[in-house]
């Protein structure tokens, strides 16, 4: 019975310097896993930071671009403006200038048209003179054989 006794005491202490490798196994195991979630989480933060730089590089680039279409819209907005000024301006010459070549036509016309009316009323007159004195000729002509 004592060795029984002795062979389970044996038996204990081998069990115990098992549990105790086994305990120091699973120590160094989670120690391992910590530092390994430790690197993943420095790669992690690394990888944050590279991506948070060269998106607010990016950002920076495209609030640049925007700023400087922003400034282009104004400059080529003002030039319309300055256009539209122009054009305006022109079309209002040009309104003058054709309402005074207008009035110029209306007064030719007129002079024209009394000109013409003066001229038909000439030459109606002498026409009826001419018929007055033919149709005159003829009565004599036509009275000649009696007289």
């Amino acid at each position: 019975m004592r060795e029984r006794l002795i062979e389970l005491e044996i038996e204990k202490e081998e069990q115990e310097k098992q549990l105790n490798m086994l305990k120091q196994l699973r120590q160094k195991e989670r120690s391992e896993a910590h530092k390994a979630l430790d690197l993943v989480k420095q790669e992690g933060q690394k990888q944050t930071d590279t991506v948070r730089q060269d998106m607010e590089v990016r950002i920076e680039k495209q609030v640049n671009m925007i700023e400087h279409l922003l400034a282009d819209k104004q400059e080529l907005s003002a030039k319309i403006e300055e256009l539209l000024e122009t054009v305006k301006a022109r079309d209002k010459a040009l309104e003058r200038q054709k309402k005074v070549v207008d009035d110029r036509l209306q007064v030719e016309l007129k002079r024209n048209k009394d000109a013409w009316v003066a001229a038909e009323r000439v030459r109606k007159e002498k026409w009826e003179k001419e018929k007055i004195h033919e149709i005159r000729a003829q009565t004599v002509k036509g009275l000649e054989p009696e007289i």
